[in-house]
């Protein structure tokens, strides 16, 4: 009996719709820990998928920025650039400005050199005049001329 019994097992087995009935059977009770592991697969990349789109979006605002970043340094690059033309021409002015200081200084010094040795003069002439004055009024000829009127 054990040797009819396998090969009517084998018979059995032999017909192609119950040995696909048996892998299908097979296959779903395997494919049911596939499916669970498929469907965790499938949410680890929506996921990654998710969080690509999020870096996709980081990354175009941070190139946004650095475009805006490099605008700003170029506007700022320009003001350097007219500020330091500026500066420039301020130190040409403040150099003219020192020369002319310079020159009004020296004419200042010639000035007040001069002023004083005019007021040496004066006061060396007023002296002079003063002291002949003096001799002239004790001289008793000059005296009668200084005290007779100018206009008759």
């Amino acid at each position: 009996m054990g040797l009819g019994l396998l090969i009517n097992g084998l018979k059995f087995l032999s017909n192609p719709l119950v040995l696909l009935s048996i892998l299908l059977a097979g296959s779903l009770t395997f494919g049911g820990c596939q499916s669970r592991r498929v469907k965790a697969l499938k949410a680890d990349i929506a996921e990654h998928k998710a969080e690509v789109v999020k870096l996709r979006a980081a990354n175009k605002a941070i190139d946004k920025m650095l475009a805006a970043a490099r605008a700003n340094l170029a506007q700022v690059e320009a003001q350097i650039e007219a500020d330091k033309l500026e500066i420039a021409t301020i130190r040409a002015e403040l150099e003219r400005a020192q020369a002319v200081r310079a020159a009004l200084e020296a004419d200042k010094a010639k000035a007040l050199k001069a002023s004083n040795d005019a007021r040496v003069d004066a006061e060396r002439t007023l002296k002079t005049f003063m002291e002949r004055y003096a001799r002239a009024t004790r001289d008793p000829g000059c005296q009668a001329i200084l005290e007779a009127p100018l206009c008759r």
